[in-house]
């Protein structure tokens, strides 16, 4: 799968819309008199799904609490709908853009989290109470649990250097590699945060998060898209940052079952480190908790490594090699051996050579 940036000044607009009428009634969905507005005409009725009857209610109701625009028109929205149904889209650029004239502004904007930039501190406590609804609403933390120093280490602090002495200077995009929140604003407030990783070899989506009363609107579907829109726009900058990772799978989580629906996907064999379609792995899933994915049987791991000897690890202020342990604390050696070989097979050889591991 594959996506696109946007930068921090560039900003896409959308009309999420609802024909008013005048007629003041009595509301059982938002428990008011003579505040809200009359349901749609039975012609527009007929045309909505369940599901958009149900939007129309939430856009009601939150039009009502002035975070929408007073003249947003359902039919609008309801164009939108036509539009996919009809499959006119060629692209998904053309999917994300909307054309129509803006009665609310919806604007992304693509901000290093780490090191921090000076517009990514601005924004951080608003993001973090964001971020303090959707946990305790979607996933029932208390207040404690989702603190602000919580968030901080959680999805702003990042291990992931800014730049790489491996990596030559064409090989850069223009944002630069590291760890990024893509905030998502309506009408000037921050609304959703998707939070990603930009490495040389694609988009790595790690958390996202919205504010609860939009939910309505599966802001995570179009955080993916987006997410996709923005691997595709860095592709075209540099080739080599063509893949969109979606982080784990777990076949019997439910919550997970929506990474497969964005196609073609592939999910990882545990056991040789290839790629295959979803599809059939899903099969295999279905049968057994776990499953190579790779038929072949004679395939193994071609990056696996067997040889500790080349591992470095930093003990105090010094860094050594397993032999150099071995002299050091013959007996330390052996308590920490089996370790050493499992952090190597699962590493690889490639990474495993690049990392220093800490046993302080």
């Amino acid at each position: 799968m594959s996506t696109h940036r946007h930068d921090a000044s560039s900003s896409s607009h959308v009309q999420i819309a609802f024909e008013p009428n005048s007629t003041p009634h009595h509301c059982g969905y938002c428990k008011t008199d003579g505040s809200c507005t009359a349901a749609p005409p039975d012609e527009l009725l007929k045309r909505l799904g369940s599901r958009q009857k149900r939007w129309y209610r939430k856009l009601l109701k939150i039009k009502e609490q002035k975070k929408l625009s007073m003249e947003t028109d359902i039919h609008i929205l309801i164009k939108r709908f036509d539009r996919m149904k009809n499959q006119n889209i060629s692209s998904l650029e053309q999917l994300l853009q909307f054309n129509e004239k803006p009665k609310n502004n919806f604007e992304c904007r693509l901000v290093r989290s780490y090191p921090p930039t000076e517009e990514f501190k601005c924004t951080l406590k608003e993001s973090h109470s964001v971020y303090e609804r959707y946990q305790m609403a979607v996933h029932g933390d208390s207040q404690s649990e989702c603190s602000f120093s919580q968030f901080k280490r959680f999805l702003c602090i990042s291990s992931l250097e800014k730049e790489c002495s491996r990596i030559p200077s064409s090989k850069f995009p223009a944002c630069g590699y590291g760890s990024f929140h893509l905030q998502y604003y309506l009408n000037k407030k921050i609304i959703a945060c998707s939070v990603i990783d930009i490495l040389p070899g694609g988009v790595s989506s790690v958390y996202f998060y919205y504010e609860p009363e939009l939910g309505f609107l599966k802001l995570g579907v179009y955080s993916a898209l987006k997410e996709i829109e923005l691997t595709r726009q860095l592709a075209r900058e540099i080739p080599d940052i063509k893949y969109y990772y979606l982080g784990f799978y777990v076949h019997t989580c439910i919550k997970m079952r929506y990474k497969g629906q964005y196609k073609p996907s592939f999910l990882l064999c545990p056991e040789t480190y290839t790629w295959h379609r979803i599809e059939k792995c899903a099969q295999l899933l279905n049968s057994h908790k776990y499953a190579r994915f790779e038929s072949d049987p004679t395939k193994v791991d071609e990056d696996e490594e067997n040889n500790i000897e080349q591992l470095q690890m930093r003990i105090g202020r010094q860094i050594m090699t397993p032999l150099n342990l071995q002299a050091y604390n013959e007996e330390y050696f052996f308590l920490v051996l089996d370790c050493l070989r499992i952090f190597a097979k699962f590493a690889g050889r490639i990474c495993s050579s690049r990392i220093i591991i800490d046993l302080n």
